[in-house]
This record gives C-alpha cells, structure tokens and sequence, in this order.
C-alpha cells in the first residue's frame, strides 16, 4: 500500500484530538509513492495509539509532528513530542519486570 494513504487519514483524525488537546499538530508531506508491505488496519491502530500519547502527555500549546522518511530498504515513521521526557527515576523504572504504573498527565508534566 502507499504510506500516503494512512498517513492522510491519521492526518484527518487526529487533528481534531490534537485542537481538543490545544497542542499544534503537523503531519509533514510524504512522497506519493512511498510503498510498505503492511497490514493497513495494524499499521493506523499502532499511529493512532502513538499520537493519542503523545497529545495525552504534551503540555498544551506546543506541538506533536508526524515525519515519513524512506530509504532503499525501510520507511520510518516518526511521531515527535513535547512531553519533557522521563521523570526522576523513570528510565530504571520503565522496563522493570512484573509491575505496571499509572502515569497520568499531571504525573508526566511534574
């Protein structure tokens, strides 16, 4: 499939999340015929759930960016953020076996 087609769509819908949000939303242009070997729904759920966190987590009045970018062998698909990264701690705790944290906005933008 042409990746311009997902990334349209993604566009459209996720612009109206991203003004509920007051966070700026950009989707950069992608080259028409850029072609991935893809399970389309998989491919706009795993976009979908990547920008829904990233406007979950950026504070209000900055920005989240989509980036297409292709080489000979691979498409990269980038979703930029302003959340502020990783609080104290949270690097050691992110991977850490059988424990499960609730992180809600307030805690991400502390």
């Amino acid at each position: 499939m042409r990746i311009a087609e997902p990334i349209e769509e993604l566009r459209i819908a996720a612009t109206f999340d991203a003004d509920a949000h007051g966070i700026g939303f950009t989707v950069h242009p992608v080259e028409f015929g850029i072609v991935v070997d893809a399970d389309r729904q998989l491919l706009a759920s795993a976009l979908a759930n990547l920008v829904q966190n990233a406007f979950k987590f950026t504070r209000p009045d900055t920005h989240v960016s989509v980036t297409t970018k292709a080489t000979a062998d691979r498409v990269v698909i980038e979703v930029e953020d302003e959340c502020g990264g990783l609080g104290p701690g949270g690097r050691e705790d992110l991977f850490r076996a059988f424990t499960q944290a609730v992180i809600t906005r307030d805690s991400a933008l502390a």
